[in-house]
């Protein structure tokens, strides 16, 4: 039974390689999407000779809509890897991206969708919005919240931290107390030592 239920940590093989999967291919559609702008604005130049600033200022907006998706993609195989990390374990991945318990992942997710929202607010400003004031303090809003949530979840984890430590110092220091009190109560062999008076040769 113990068995089993230690297994089960594998379910979590689907949900780590579908993100995974999901994050491939939306860079795969970033790539084809950079490529595509790349030639289009390649035999524009070539055929026209100078390109429009339209055309250029479509083109900006192209490549940070392409940003974004990239983005999000970073963000899906950041949960993927996490959740595979977490629950089955052995991957080399860099200091960085490492993950030890779901604090790390909430954290590293956090960075990733605050990156996001910028990226989407500067779209947003880019296609001059109508509805911009409201949008950008809807996103600061949550972008503050989700600092302050950051630095809250930091504090708490440098406490539990801290109080393990001084439990870990107080286990010792009971453990020595404990060690010294045995030894102080057992009894002591005392050998006596008699002189032996020296024998002189007559």
């Amino acid at each position: 039974m113990r068995q089993l239920l230690a297994s089960a940590r594998y379910i979590m093989f689907l949900p780590a390689l579908s993100n995974v999967l999901a994050a491939l291919v939306l860079m795969i559609y970033s790539a084809k999407q950079t490529l595509f702008i790349i030639l289009e604005l390649l035999s524009k130049t070539i055929t026209v000779g100078k390109v429009p600033k339209v055309t250029l200022f479509k083109t900006a907006i192209s490549f940070i809509e392409i940003v974004d998706i990239m983005l999000l993609a970073t963000v899906i195989l950041i949960c993927g890897l996490g959740l595979y990390e977490l629950f089955i374990g052995g991957l080399k991945l860099p200091n960085w991206l490492s993950i030890r318990n779901l604090d790390d992942l909430k954290e590293k997710l956090i960075k990733s969708v605050i990156a996001v929202i910028a990226v989407q607010f500067l779209v947003a400003v880019v296609h001059n919005d109508s509805n911009l004031l409201s949008y950008g303090a809807a996103i600061s809003m949550v972008t503050v919240a989700l600092a302050i949530f950051t630095n809250l979840s930091h504090s708490a984890k440098k406490k539990l931290q801290a109080e393990d430590e001084v439990y870990k110092t107080e286990k010792v220091i009971k453990h020595i107390l404990h060690r010294h009190q045995d030894s102080a109560e057992q009894p002591q062999n005392i050998t006596s030592i008699h002189p032996q008076s020296d024998r002189r040769a007559s």
